[in-house]
């Protein structure tokens, strides 16, 4: 049956050259095909972009949280105020990217054409690492993130060359005064805080 079904979508199926010295061979070549296509504007959409982001439950079950796409750079240029991101460095974004601030930040990343290092799951030990290995000049975490990383211990902290951190942007729920002063006790005056609201 899987057969029948394939010998029916083969028939759709098209070969493309994208190279060939053989112009006459009968098979369509991609420069032939981008010869032919249609060069006036796409149709603008009829609705603007959305986004929805997942809310990490703080208030209460985790939720979908649809966003419009924003017009502004008052956002962007309220959080490059603050925290000295700049273009071109590494950021390690250890929060998931369905949340606001992995997402958001690994918006800005492209946008500062930074490197975006990221990790399928989180793991404190391996996020130092990799600050590390590629020299990240930012670390995006929420609190209990932070605190799984400090809990780690002075030594192994200092066993890491962390040299390269200037910022560690933490946001998601309240960073708390001890937290904070963990941070900068273990890490050094490269902590942000950023409270919002998805």
């Amino acid at each position: 049956m899987i057969c029948a079904r394939l010998r029916k979508i083969r028939r759709w199926l098209k070969r493309l050259r994208a190279w060939t010295d053989d112009q006459g061979s009968g098979d369509e070549t991609l420069d032939g095909l981008m010869a032919s296509g249609d060069t006036t504007a796409p149709p603008k959409p009829e609705q603007s972009a959305s986004i929805v982001i997942l809310t990490s439950g703080t208030t209460g079950s985790p939720k979908g949280a649809p966003r419009e796409e924003t017009r502004s750079l008052a956002g962007p240029g309220a959080l490059l105020s603050k925290a000295p991101f700049q273009a071109g460095e590494t950021t390690m974004i250890a929060t998931p990217l369905f949340h606001s601030l992995g997402f958001a930040h690994a918006i800005a990343g492209i946008a500062l054409g930074s490197t975006i290092v990221l990790r399928r799951r989180f793991n404190p030990e391996l996020v130092l690492e990799d600050v590390a290995r590629h020299r990240a000049s930012a670390l995006i975490v929420v609190p209990i993130m932070l605190r799984r990383i400090l809990d780690l211990g002075k030594e192994k902290i200092r066993g890491y060359d962390l040299s390269s951190l200037r910022i560690v942007f933490v946001s998601g729920s309240q960073l708390g005064g001890e937290l904070a002063r963990r941070g900068l006790e273990l890490l050094g005056p490269v902590i942000y805080n950023l409270y919002g609201s998805t």
